[in-house]
């Protein structure tokens, strides 16, 4: 399977393409230090195929670079963020 991700700054979401089609979507807030991770979508099609997998480990790459924290509201990245210490350091808490 040839899946690509694609970050789309002016429309604030990353997306995921399987053979040139786009099968799903992270949805994100950016401010200056911080990403928020609010909404995780894949095509019913392709769900349990590791797309979303895929779209988080991506964002939070990108997160990682740039030097900013993530804010995860989304309850697929919460529970990817849970099962994976290695990102913890990014993740920041709102009152």
């Amino acid at each position: 399977m040839d899946s690509r991700v694609f970050n789309h700054a002016d429309q604030q979401r990353y997306e995921i393409t399987v053979n040139d089609e786009m099968l799903g979507e992270l949805q994100y807030r950016d401010s200056e230090h911080t990403i928020e991770l609010f909404h995780t979508q894949v095509d019913a099609r392709m769900r349990g195929q590791g797309l979303a997998e895929k779209l988080a480990i991506f964002a939070l790459g990108e997160a990682r670079a740039q030097g900013k924290t993530v804010y995860p509201t989304c309850p697929f990245v919460l529970r990817y963020l849970a099962a994976h210490p290695e990102y913890q350091d990014l993740i920041v808490q709102r009152d």
